[in-house]
Parts: structure tokens; C-alpha cells; sequence
């Protein structure tokens, strides 16, 4: 390993303990005053919504939508594709009873700067010294559109054997430049 490399590992578990350091003593406290009276490890689950949406940290999902710690579940993935979501997806509605799904993708993706496939998995494999396959693994760029990422999803999810037949499912498109969503049908 190059010394570069390690010096990177280490600011890495520098931020991984300043978070862990956070959840132990400010989230910690706060989260024990909050349900203390309630005898339980958490709020009670009210939402049967799952969420599928991207893993851009600039996605604010529960200030987005106006949700509280536990109403939905929010399954985030690179792009925000259904395919790649689907394991969560299912557990949360055999598992957990949700019953409506929604789609979120959104601009300025990252899963949307490449555009082929081949360009996506070359600055994948390039990233990793070149000498990985990486042809193995399902990435999903976006490249006819947000809205037609979208439709693409919903025509995953509504033909899934995994999915509830009488699941609601819905398309959205966010947009990162003015904080807005528009649905797609």
C-alpha cells in the first residue's frame, strides 16, 4: 500500500470516529430523551412508503418530504435505480408492509455525467488500476434523460415478480438546482 493510500485510510477513520464520536454523545442523548417514555428503541413505524432514491448526500429525503424519523423507508442506491434497490425493496414490503413505492431520481446525477455504458464502466475499472473486471457488476447510467430513468424504473417495478401486484408506485424527478419534484407518468 502507498504511503498515499494510507494517509487516505486514515483521515477516513478520522471521519468515521468524529461521526461515531457524534451519534455516542450528542445523538445518543438527545435520542434517549425523546423515547425514554415510549419503552421501545425508536418511534413507532406510521408510513407504508418506501422510498427509492440516489445516494447524493446533497438529497436531504426527510426535510425533502416533510417526514419524521421512522415514516418511510428510504432505500438508497447510485442513481437511484429500482434494480439495484430491489433486496431492500422487497424485505420492506414482505417484511415491514409497505405498500406504496416511490421513485426518486434526480438532476445533476453523477450516474448521468457518462455517456455509454462503456464510458461508465472505463472510468470505473480505470479508477480501480485498470486491472479489475468490472463488467460484472449491473451499473445503471442515465442516459436518455431523468424522466426516462424513471419510466424505466416503474416498467421494472410494475413487471417485478418480486413487487405487490396492488403495490402504488410512482415516478419523480427532483431537481437539485431549485429544490423542486415533478412526477412523471
Amino acid at each position: 500500500m502507498s504511503l498515499n493510500a494510507v494517509e487516505t485510510a486514515i483521515q477516513q477513520l478520522d471521519r468515521a470516529h468524529k461521526y461515531a464520536d457524534h451519534c455516542n454523545t450528542v445523538y445518543a442523548k438527545r435520542f434517549k430523551e425523546e423515547n425514554k417514555s415510549k419503552g421501545m428503541p425508536g418511534p413507532e413505524p406510521t408510513k407504508k412508503v418506501a422510498i427509492i432514491t440516489c445516494m447524493d448526500a446533497r438529497l436531504d429525503v426527510f426535510s425533502m418530504f416533510g417526514l419524521e424519523l421512522a415514516e418511510s423507508h428510504v432505500i438508497r442506491v447510485g442513481g437511484g435505480r429500482a434494480p439495484d434497490a430491489i433486496r431492500s425493496l422487497v424485505a420492506s414490503e414482505q417484511v415491514l408492509e409497505t405498500e406504496e413505492i416511490m421513485v426518486v431520481h434526480h438532476t445533476d446525477c453523477g450516474f448521468s455525467h457518462a455517456k455509454t455504458h462503456d464510458e461508465l464502466y472505463n472510468l470505473v475499472k480505470t479508477g480501480l488500476g485498470g486491472k479489475i473486471n468490472v463488467e460484472c457488476i449491473p451499473f445503471q447510467p442515465i442516459l436518455n434523460g431523468f424522466e426516462q430513468s424513471v419510466r424505466e424504473d416503474l416498467e421494472f417495478l410494475r413487471t417485478s415478480p418480486y413487487v405487490k401486484k396492488n403495490a402504488v408506485i410512482s415516478g419523480w424527478v427532483y431537481d437539485t438546482f431549485n429544490g423542486t419534484i415533478k412526477e412523471v407518468l
